[in-house]
C-alpha cells in the first residue's frame, strides 16, 4: 500500500539528567526504547538497569531489566520515567515512593519530541501520520471505518456564530480552545482534566470566572489563582461512581450549581468524554452556554459507536462552531484528507446565538495554534465542503 509515515519520538529529558550521570530507567515500551536508543547514541549519560513489569521477557536484554521489588530503597541513582499515559505516570510515581523513592529522585519526561520524516521506525514510534488512497484505506481499514469517517463528518457541521468573534482562551499550544468571545461577570466554569496545565483556567479566572477544577490524577495544581477551586476528583463515564469519580449532576449539586445557567464546560479527560456524554442529562448540558472539549479515540474502532452517539447527544443541545485536529496523535490521510486521531471541539447552546450555516471555513483558523508545536497542525480543508462529497 501506498503508506508513508511520519514518526514523532518523545525526546529524553536530557536536561534533568547530569552529564556521564548514571540513572535507572523505568519502562521499556516505546517511549522507554527511544530514550534507551539516544543515551547510547549520545552516550550522554550511563543507564545502571531497567525497570520493567515484563522482566522475564528481556533475559538476554543487553542492559539488566529487573521488576520494581529490585528497587532499593537506598539508591541514589534518579528513575527516568519513560511513560506517556498521565495515569500510568501517577501510578508509578506512588509505586516508586511506596518503595522508599523520594519525589526528588523520580524525572518524568516532558512532550518535546523529535520528528522523522519519511521513516517507519516500528516499534520506536510514538505515533505516525499515514497517506492512502481511497482502495488503499479500504484494503486497510474496511468499509465500516469509512462510514465512520463520512458520519463524522456528517455529523460535525460547523455553523457560524453571527455578531461574535472567536478568542483563544488558554495557552498557544495544548491546552487553549476556541471560544465565542461573549463571558459573563462572575460566571461560573468547569474545567475537567488539569495535569499540569492551567492557562485554559487562568484565562477564565481573569475574565471574573469561579472556576471548578476537577481532576483524580494529581495531588494539586500547578500553582493557584484567584477564582480557582480545585477538586482531587474527576468525571465518571459509567453508572457505577466512586470516591474519585462522579457524574456532572453530582458536582453541580455538591457546590449549590443544580439550579444555574449560563456557565461553561471544558472537558479533556482522556477519552472518558465518550461516556460522559452518553449519560449526561440533556437538560444539564443546557446549563452551560459554551462546552469545549478533546474528543480521543477516533481511528480505534471499538469507540466509533460511543462516538457517534456522544456527538449525536451533544448535538440535540448545542451547536458546533469549531474544529481543530490535535498533531499530538495519529492522522489518517485518506485522497488528501485528514482524519485525526484527536478533535477539539467548541460548541454553543443552541437558541442562544443567532447561528448561520456557512459555506467555506477553512481549517485551522488563524487564531488556532498546532497543540504540538514541534510540528505542522493539521490542516483539515474546507470541512463543511468534506460532507457533501465523497472520498473518491
Amino acid at each position: 500500500m501506498g503508506e508513508k509515515t511520519i514518526s514523532i519520538y518523545q525526546l529524553f529529558p536530557f536536561e534533568k539528567v547530569g552529564p556521564g550521570e548514571e540513572i535507572i530507567l523505568y519502562g521499556l515500551g516505546k517511549i522507554g526504547k527511544r530514550y534507551l536508543a539516544q543515551v547510547e547514541e549520545t552516550g550522554y549519560c550511563k543507564i545502571k538497569y531497567v525497570i520493567d513489569r515484563n522482566a522475564s521477557e528481556y533475559k538476554d536484554f543487553r542492559i539488566p531489566v529487573r521488576t520494581i521489588d529490585y528497587l532499593d530503597a537506598d539508591e541514589e541513582a534518579p528513575v527516568v520515567v519513560s511513560v506517556y499515559s498521565k495515569t500510568k505516570r501517577k501510578e508509578i510515581v506512588e509505586e516508586l515512593e511506596n518503595h522508599g523513592i523520594s519525589k526528588e529522585k523520580i524525572i518524568i519526561g516532558d512532550h518535546r519530541v523529535v520528528v522523522e520524516e519519511g521513516k517507519d521506525a516500528g516499534d520506536l514510534e510514538l505515533f505516525h501520520v499515514a497517506d492512502y488512497t481511497e482502495s488503499e484505506a479500504q484494503n486497510r481499514f474496511g468499509t465500516e471505518f469509512l462510514n465512520f469517517c463520512k458520519s463524522i463528518e456528517k455529523e460535525l457541521k460547523i455553523k457560524s456564530v453571527e455578531n461574535k468573534a472567536l478568542v483563544r482562551i488558554g495557552k498557544e499550544d495544548d491546552g487553549g480552545y476556541i471560544m465565542v468571545d461573549d463571558f459573563k461577570d462572575a460566571g461560573i466554569a468547569y474545567s475537567f482534566g488539569i495535569s499540569d496545565d492551567v492557562s485554559w483556567d487562568a484565562d477564565m479566572s481573569d475574565r471574573g470566572y469561579e472556576v471548578f477544577m476537577y481532576d483524580h490524577t494529581i495531588e494539586k495544581l500547578p500553582y493557584e489563582a484567584r477564582g480557582f477551586h480545585f477538586f482531587k476528583k474527576g468525571i465518571a463515564d459509567s453508572l457505577e461512581s466512586s470516591d474519585e469519580l462522579n457524574s456532572l449532576e453530582y458536582y453541580l449539586e455538591e457546590n449549590g450549581h443544580l439550579d444555574c445557567s449560563g456557565m461553561i464546560l471544558k472537558m479533556d479527560v482522556e477519552g472518558a468524554e465518550r461516556g460522559f456524554f452518553n449519560l449526561v442529562d440533556s437538560d444539564t448540558l443546557k446549563k452551560f452556554d459554551q462546552i469545549v472539549f478533546e474528543l480521543h479515540g477516533l481511528l480505534t474502532e471499538k469507540y466509533s459507536q460511543s462516538i457517534l452517539d456522544a456527538i449525536k447527544k451533544i448535538n440535540k443541545t448545542h451547536e458546533l462552531f469549531h474544529i481543530h485536529g490535535n498533531n499530538h496523535g495519529n492522522v489518517i490521510w485518506i485522497n488528501d484528507k485528514a482524519f485525526p486521531e484527536l478533535l477539539e471541539l467548541s460548541f454553543v447552546k443552541k437558541d442562544l446565538y443567532e447561528t448561520q450555516e456557512v459555506k467555506n471555513v477553512y481549517l485551522p483558523l488563524e487564531i488556532d495554534k498546532a497543540c504540538l508545536k514541534e510540528y505542522p497542525d493539521i490542516p483539515l480543508g474546507d470541512w463543511n465542503a468534506r460532507q457533501k462529497e465523497k472520498l473518491s
